[in-house]
């Protein structure tokens, strides 16, 4: 069994160690994902639809 802790965060209150920490989680994390199918689960599972959309539509913009 999982226990999923949702915390908002306001990113001026981190420490410059957790703000590195966490973005280092998030990239080894993703790094880990091999494959379109596998990607599309991760970032339902991260992501809401409206998050994922928006990410979706900064990457065409980029």
């Amino acid at each position: 069994m999982y226990v999923v802790l949702i915390m908002k965060v306001r990113i001026s209150s981190l420490k410059d160690h957790e703000r590195i920490e966490t973005l280092d989680t998030l990239y080894t994390a993703a790094a880990g994902v091999k494959g379109r199918n596998v990607m599309k689960l991760f970032l339902r599972d991260l992501l809401t639809t409206s998050e994922r959309v928006m990410l979706g539509r900064r990457i065409m913009i980029a």
